[in-house]
């Protein structure tokens, strides 16, 4: 069984409130190119490596009310159960989800695909998603007007 990248496992468990002061949200252009993928808001959601719910929360304020929120580390997991009390949250990684096959019709994972992009995750995903399901990935980008720096970062 696969488990946690070390350096997340280690430093999210270290820097779990940082995190939740610092972390920046997702722009709300990502949140309506999820309800046009999914726009009944009954759909059965898991937010995958949750973190802290910035996601969740965000899925939560766009009308989804069947939000699933997996999450392998206990502090960011702590966190998320803090903020968002009413959510499911359940111990889980990308390689293990602890939910039924079939079951979901999206999977949204926000700033954390790089730590677990591998076949096992594809296939363990595959057997979650219903039948021509989501799987979407979404990333924050740095500005690149805030500051050369930020632009130099990326050339």
């Amino acid at each position: 069984m696969l488990t946690t990248h070390a350096t997340a496992a280690v430093g999210f468990s270290q820097q779990a409130k940082t995190y939740a002061q610092l972390r920046p949200s997702y722009p709300l252009e990502a949140l309506e190119q999820i309800k046009t993928l999914i726009p009944n808001p009954d759909a059965q959601i898991t937010d995958l490596a949750a973190g802290i719910g910035k996601m969740t929360r965000l899925l939560l304020e766009h009308r989804y009310v069947n939000v699933t929120a997996v999450e392998p580390v206990d502090a960011m997991r702590d966190i998320l159960v803090s903020l968002l009390p009413k959510v499911h949250t359940i111990k889980g990684s990308s390689w293990d989800i602890p939910l039924a096959s079939q079951s979901q019709d999206a999977i949204i994972v926000a700033q954390a695909f790089h730590w677990f992009a591998d076949i096992e995750t594809l296939q363990e995903i595959y057997r979650v998603l219903k039948p021509n399901g989501y799987l979407t990935i979404v990333w924050n980008k740095e500005d690149q007007s805030r500051g050369q720096w930020v632009k130099q970062l990326h050339e």
